[in-house]
């Protein structure tokens, strides 16, 4: 058969699906049969290809050569005369193609119809390096991919984080490129587009075996790391994508190995015991279905986890009223807050959120009694926490009676956080939650002899309080089984913080998560809506209103500005009014601690103290707000310098040294450069003159803030500023800040440019290298003083 006959047989194929597709679109409401056009339409096209490339002999046909240009390939040839041919085919010879001809009439076929349908394959496309902190489409769809691929496990979001940047990781090097950044560019565009490796776990599938030359514990990085993560990922213990970086979820994944071979102690740590249990194990088998009567544990279950097993935990722990979250297969922050509040009240003292054999067998003891109802509250008889008042309590106070009182909210559900004895936010909303819970019609959060009464009789408890209701938002509606509150996450919350953002309420990404932005914004939202005193609390008023209100309404939504590459915000009140100033400085700080970002801001609006920051900066590089770059921060020691500047805490990479750690300090360049950017108050270009010292004591001493408009910087330092009571941010930091700002001044150049910190990596090492010999110095000084002392103690 010629190539022009087969040509024509293929595509009297096409032609015929194309004419039932336009048919099926005219009578079906979804027709699969597009789907299946577009596979038979690429088959053809390459079964096609491949006779042509039998014909042309590729390899040895030398008149093949004459017939292309220069500047075509072989592959581009192939397509031109295919399409040549097709074209030809369908405009000329109708007559040799076997479709119906009604089809035919129907049907306009041009070149460029042909052209879309064949060689118009879904691909990636960037026109920039994609990184750590950016956002988009662009990041959306390489995520898409990626998921599609297995290494990436979590959701596209369109945010590039620390999963995202995880699973470009281990595709470039499960693909075989020679460099693993993290980043996206043309090369691994190119293999995500052409025919990719999926993500497969190799460290002992194939029999081999892992060793170690060291104990493994969290913090630690390397190839040893990666080989146990991926063996307990084999396993079903660890979920996340594999990264060498010894982490929460690796540490939590190594205990629960731990606990299901009967480890006395789950310490988290990867020693001889550990790996040779790791060697001679084997996956965890997850049964489908489970027997209604009673719980089946075949792995320690705890937060990351999924599968039909938790899915199983989520049914049991809600259907008996601990859980108030819709059961979904993932191991979350509400189940493991489901899982502490049933050991707690089963009579574990100290709850640890995993599922293991004493909870498991607890599990069944339930299964097997009979059942509490979610309705049904807590009786006076259940609990362990009875209030004695002396004292209204309120916001701000601190003892053993708030402590007291946060232990009850636990009990009864309205309180989600480790109670500590001290009245902030989270204790505040719980308040009112409970007034409203149990019929204060205007809740005030303050704790007098009503709300007392209330704690200590039978009051209503949250579990028992499930709302029905849906939310609608982005076009969809979903199902609302509960309040929401601070501290929430979830489906509902994610719905929630969409609808607020279709109103104007809430100007941050939606993600989930119920932080302090998506409280101001239902406070704002119920305000506007006529309840006199707010609670922030989503109940069915609230979700019916947000369903009820036009998005053309105006709003009084609190202004917040602050950086995009902030990946949590958790605002305090802890600020200064601006009071018309611009800014002009950034005043880096360094935390004196180890610290993430989150954990830093979080310690910002719960300590009591008069204390805060623009921005934290963790040690492993998440950026979190503070306070709104509109509001100047509590940091700096002087007023006039924290209303002209942008503050910002910065982890140290261990608690104890002033050594910033190297991940933060790559943040802090973004951040930085990212500042500059967006203020042009700020300058052009980041500047660090020591010089500025002088100027700025001088101002400081003379409390006169005009006199900072001696400095030639944009930079300001805390001990500039502190007037002597502070070393803050370090010699470590100031040993740094000449290569940082540097490294910002080639962002702001160029916003693709790759940054070289290996100046800033040498500085750390070499101090690292400094102590080491510091130490050793102090012990031979030891020893010999003691020597010393021995002779003494001879020649009495």
């Amino acid at each position: 058969m010629s190539r022009k006959a087969v040509l024509i047989m293929i595509t009297g194929m096409i032609l015929c699906m194309c004419a039932f597709t336009s048919h099926a679109e005219e009578t079906m409401e979804e027709p699969e049969i597009y789907f299946e056009t577009e596979e038979i339409i690429t088959e053809t096209v390459e079964t096609y290809e491949e006779v042509l490339v039998m014909e042309l002999d590729l390899e040895e046909d030398t008149t093949l050569e004459g017939s292309f240009s220069e500047e075509s390939t072989v592959e581009e040839s192939i397509e031109e005369e295919t399409m040549s041919v097709m074209i030809e085919t369908v405009d000329q010879n109708p007559e040799n193609v076997s479709v119906p001809e009604a089809s035919l009439e129907e049907i306009e076929l041009s070149e460029t119809d042909i052209l879309d349908a064949l060689f118009a394959p879904s691909q990636l496309s960037i026109d920039r390096t994609l990184k750590k902190g950016m956002r988009g489409d662009d990041v959306y769809a390489v995520q898409e991919r990626l998921y599609e691929l297995g290494y990436l496990t979590v959701k596209p979001d369109g945010i590039f984080g620390n999963y995202t940047e995880a699973a470009v990781n281990a595709f470039q090097k499960n693909n075989g490129l020679s460099y693993q950044d993290g980043m996206v560019g043309n090369w691994t565009i190119g293999k995500l587009n052409g025919d990719p490796q999926p993500y497969t776990v190799s460290s002992s599938s194939s029999g081999s075996q892992i060793t170690l030359s060291r104990v493994l514990s969290k913090g630690m990085t390397g190839t040893d790391v990666l080989a146990v993560q991926q063996r307990l990922y084999e396993l079903g213990y660890l979920t996340a994508t594999p990264d060498g970086i010894f982490g929460n979820y690796t540490e939590a994944a190594v205990k629960a190995f731990q606990g299901s071979f009967g480890a006395s102690h789950q310490d988290g740590l990867v020693g001889n015991w550990t790996i040779g249990k790791l060697n001679s194990a084997s996956p965890v088998q997850i049964p489908q279905n489970n027997d209604p009567s009673s719980f089946t544990l075949v792995r320690n279950l705890y937060k990351g986890l999924r599968g039909d097993d938790v899915q199983r935990l989520q049914e049991i722990l809600y259907e008996y009223g601990y859980l108030d979250a819709v059961p979904d297969g993932i191991f979350g922050n509400y189940t493991q807050a489901a899982v502490n509040r049933f050991q707690k009240e089963h009579g574990l003292s100290v709850p640890d959120g995993i599922v293991g054999n004493w909870t498991a067998g607890k599990l069944n003891q339930l299964l097997s009694s009979e059942k509490n109802e979610p309705s049904e509250p807590l009786s006076t008889a259940d609990t362990r926490y009875h209030l004695e008042l002396s004292r209204d309590l309120s916001k701000g106070m601190r003892g053993d009676d708030v402590l007291t009182l946060q232990n009850r909210l636990a009990e009864l559900g309205f309180l989600s956080v480790e109670p500590d004895g001290i009245f902030g936010n989270y204790t505040l909303n719980a308040v009112k939650a409970f007034q409203t819970a149990n019929g204060l019609e205007e809740p005030t959060g303050v704790v007098s002899t009503w709300t007392v009464g209330k704690l200590n009789g039978n009051p209503v408890n949250q579990l028992g309080s499930r709302i029905t209701a849906t939310i609608s938002a982005d076009g969809k509606s979903t199902r609302i089984s509960r309040s929401l509150t601070l501290e929430m996450e979830g489906d509902d919350v994610l719905a929630l913080q969409k609808r607020l953002s279709e109103l104007g309420y809430l100007c941050v990404v939606p993600k989930g998560y119920f932080g302090n932005m998506t409280l101001d914004a239902v406070l704002a939202f119920q305000k506007d809506h006529g309840l006199s005193d707010p609670t922030g609390i989503v109940d069915k008023w609230t979700i019916d209103r947000l369903n009820a209100t036009d998005s053309s309404e105006t709003v009084s939504v609190p202004r917040y500005v602050f950086s995009a590459l902030a990946e949590n915000a958790l605002i305090t009140d802890k600020n200064y009014e601006r009071e018309g100033y611009e800014i002009r400085y950034i005043i880096p700080h360094h935390m004196a601690g180890k610290m993430t970002g989150k954990g830093c801001a979080n310690y910002f609006v719960n300590n009591g103290l008069n204390n805060s920051a623009n921005y934290c900066v963790g040690y492993d590089g998440d950026i979190a707000v503070g306070v709104p770059e509109d509001f100047g921060a509590w940091t700096s020691s002087w007023w006039a310098a924290d209303e002209q500047g942008i503050t910002i805490e910065v982890s140290d990479e261990a608690n104890g040294t002033d050594i910033i750690a190297d991940n933060a300090v790559k943040s802090l360049i973004y951040l930085c450069a990212d500042l500059i950017r967006r203020n042009p108050s700020l300058g052009t270009s980041m500047v660090y003159d020591p010089g500025d010292e002088q100027i700025v004591k001088a101002a400081k001493k003379a409390n006169n803030p005009s006199g900072l408009n001696a400095v030639k910087g944009n930079i300001l330092l805390h001990n500039w500023t502190s007037g002597g009571t502070t070393t803050c941010p370090g010699q470590d930091m100031k040993d740094k800040l000449p290569i940082i700002a540097t490294k910002v001044n080639e962002l702001l150049a160029n916003p693709n440019a790759v940054l070289d910190l290996s100046e800033i990596t040498k500085i750390t090492q070499d101090k690292h290298k400094q102590q080491e010999e510091e130490q050793k110095e102090k012990e031979e000084q030891k020893e010999q003083e003691e020597q010393e002392d021995e002779k003494e103690e001879e020649n009495r």
